[in-house]
């Protein structure tokens, strides 16, 4: 790849990290874009360790895949977080966002809110995050099922 190919690479990478609001395409976490932030001062705003700031690394991601011949055009590339990227494989980018996704709470309901709040900024693969998942998980069932007059026994 020529350097002026890599760099309209990054500078796509760059306008989908603003597109998209300094979030990851498939997980909506918040991402690390190392031209513009420092790394201690990433470490301080996401709250991260410095080993957890390495997953957050904002990255270009190929929507279809150069393999299966993607190209790099604008509309091809978004920003995902170095986990997310290296995570898909030859996953459809819809499955794979639907399987990492963090959506908001749907209402204010404090305990969910708390709990997103801590899987944000978590990594995706810690036993503490995928026990935080199951637990919004089933509250936001819960609650859904509250809102349509079902019994939920807790």
């Amino acid at each position: 790849m020529g350097a002026k190919q890599r760099e309209r690479i990054v500078r796509y990478r760059q306008l989908s990290f603003i597109r998209q609001g300094g979030r990851c395409y498939y997980c909506n976490r918040r991402m690390w874009e190392r031209s513009a932030e420092h790394r201690l001062d990433a470490m301080r705003r996401l709250g991260l360790t410095r080993t957890e700031l390495k997953f957050r690394l904002c990255t270009a991601e190929h929507l279809q895949r150069k393999a299966d011949q993607g190209t790099n055009a604008r509309k091809n590339i978004v920003a995902a977080c170095f986990d997310c990227n290296q995570s898909r494989g030859e996953t459809c980018p819809t499955v794979h966002k639907a399987n990492r996704y963090l959506p908001e709470p749907v209402q204010d309901d404090p305990e969910i809110k708390q709990i997103f709040t801590r899987l944000k900024n978590m990594g995706p693969r810690t036993a503490p995050a995928i026990e935080l998942y199951a637990k919004a998980k089933f509250l936001r069932t819960a609650q859904l099922a509250r809102e349509l007059g079902m019994e939920v026994a807790l």
